[in-house]
Parts: structure tokens; sequence; C-alpha cells
């Protein structure tokens, strides 16, 4: 529709300390809706937003819940409104930066995996989580 779809994390309102931010605008920038989503902890965070081939949008960020940052898939109808989302445990430091989907209607998110945990010395690999298209492994 020539519009822009953005994501992010706002502190001003929503439900909790922090939320993940959707925001849909028309073609001259102008908001047309937003929403926020809360996580299961302490709030969360937008990083990457895709409009899907059914025209709703996966939304890719962190969920913050005690001492981590659970990854965190949401995805939405045409109008932002949650379908379903998923929380994946981060406990070796994966720093999620994109999500796509892919051609059998599932997603592809990249990141980073810290091997500190397991080695000693902080060092990343390259990290890749594919999901169904109703976000499960």
């Amino acid at each position: 529709d020539g519009g822009y779809i953005i994501t992010g994390t706002t502190e001003s309102f929503g439900a909790g300390s922090s939320d993940l931010w959707l925001i849909k605008t028309d073609d001259q920038g102008n908001k047309l809706w937003d929403r926020t989503f809360s996580g299961d902890g302490y709030g969360g965070e937008g990083r990457s937003v895709q409009q899907t081939l059914d025209g709703g949008y996966i939304i890719m960020g962190k969920s913050y819940v005690e001492d981590t940052d659970d990854l965190w898939l949401i995805k939405t109808d045409a109008n932002g409104n949650k379908l379903w989302d998923r929380t994946f445990s981060t406990a070796n430091f994966y720093r999620f930066s994109s999500i796509q989907q892919t051609l059998d209607g599932g997603y592809i998110t990249t990141g980073l995996k810290s091997t500190y945990e397991e080695t000693g010395v902080l060092d990343w690999d390259l990290c890749l989580i594919k999901t169904d298209a109703e976000g499960n492994v």
C-alpha cells in the first residue's frame, strides 16, 4: 500500500515498564494505527518487522524476563492485532537482529550466540532459528 511498518520500544505508554511498539503509517509517514505488546516479564523491545504473505506482520524482538532477554516472535493480522506469540530462552546471550518469512510460510531469524558458557572465552557463533508458520521450532 506504499505505507511503512515500524517496530521499536516505548516507555511512555502501554502495559509494562517498556513495551514492544508496532506503528503503521501511510505513504506520507502519517500514523494509521499503533499497537503495544507487553512481554512476559518486565517488558519488551521490537527489533525487526516484516509484512507476511497473508498481509499481516511478523515481529522479532526481546521479552525481558528476570535476568535474561528472551527472543520474542509475534504474528499479527493486517491491523496489528496479535494472532500468536512465542518466546525462546536465550541463556547463552543470543543477539537476534532480523526476521524473514520463508517460502514454506515459516520464519527464520538470525543472531549471535556466545560461546563463553562453553569455552570460558568470549566469542560469538552465528545462530539461525527456523520455525513453521505457527512459530514452532
